[in-house]
C-alpha cells in the first residue's frame, strides 16, 4: 500500500465523518488550512450543523484534524499533515515536527531518584 492514511480513513471513520472530511479536502488551502465553516459544510451536505460539529470532534480525536488558536471566535482547523499535505516539502517536515513536539509534551513523565530522594513527577497538559 502506498498510503496507509487512506486505509485509516476507510476503516476508522463513520460515514458522516467521511463526508465532512471530503468536503474539507475540497476546500483545503496551502499548508492544509481549512477555509470552510461548519455551517457551510452543513449546507453543502444538507445535514444538521450538530452532525457536522460531532463529525469534526471525531476527526480531531482520530488525528485527522488539528485545531489552531484563532484571534476571533472562529475555530481554525488544519488537515493533519500526518495524513494529507498541500504545500512545500520543508513546511510539511516542520508541521510534522511541531506535531511530534506537541504530542510529546502531552505525555506524563516520571523521573525517580534513588533511596532517600524524592520522586519528581511532571505532567504537562
Amino acid at each position: 500500500m502506498n498510503n496507509p492514511s487512506y486505509l485509516k480513513v476507510a476503516k476508522d471513520l463513520k460515514p458522516t465523518e467521511m463526508r465532512v472530511l471530503l468536503v474539507m479536502l475540497s476546500a483545503i488551502q496551502y499548508n492544509n488550512m481549512i477555509t470552510i465553516s461548519q455551517k457551510e459544510i452543513a449546507e453543502i451536505l444538507d445535514i444538521d450543523s450538530a452532525n457536522v460539529s460531532r463529525s469534526v470532534k471525531g476527526l480531531l480525536k482520530g488525528g485527522f484534524l488539528v485545531e489552531h488558536p484563532s484571534p476571533n471566535r472562529t475555530k481554525v482547523y488544519q488537515l493533519s499533515p500526518r495524513h494529507f499535505w498541500r504545500g512545500n516539502i520543508s513546511a510539511h517536515y516542520s508541521e510534522i515536527a511541531a506535531l511530534d513536539k506537541q504530542e510529546s509534551e502531552k505525555t506524563l513523565r516520571v523521573i525517580e531518584g534513588g533511596r532517600g530522594q524524592k520522586t519528581q513527577s511532571e505532567r504537562i497538559a
